[in-house]
């Protein structure tokens, strides 16, 4: 079973356009899950793209974990409908 810190979670709303969130101060795994299909990447200054190498597929409403590195954002752009990139850290296991 996951801990999340739901306090410290971020909503990313994405659209046609590649949206960035805030930048992750130190390294961070999260919980990502999204309202419709999308395509994320990660680093200092992301620019998602859609069906391009260097982003990757996360499935609407199918929880994905990953590690942001310190220093990094996240950035999200739809894969054909506008939604919303639910941003979950994980601050431990049990």
């Amino acid at each position: 079973m996951l801990t999340l810190d739901f306090t410290s979670g971020r909503v990313l709303a994405f659209s046609g356009t590649s949206a960035q969130t805030a930048v992750f101060s130190t390294p961070t795994t999260v919980l990502l899950t999204a309202t419709h299909s999308c395509w994320i990447t990660a680093a200092v200054n992301p620019t998602a793209a859609a069906d391009t190498a260097g982003s990757a597929f996360v499935p609407a409403n199918t929880p994905l974990q990953i590690k942001v590195p310190g220093g990094q954002k996240i950035a999200a752009i739809n894969d054909g409908a506008d939604g919303h990139l639910s941003i979950v850290p994980i601050s431990g296991v049990y």
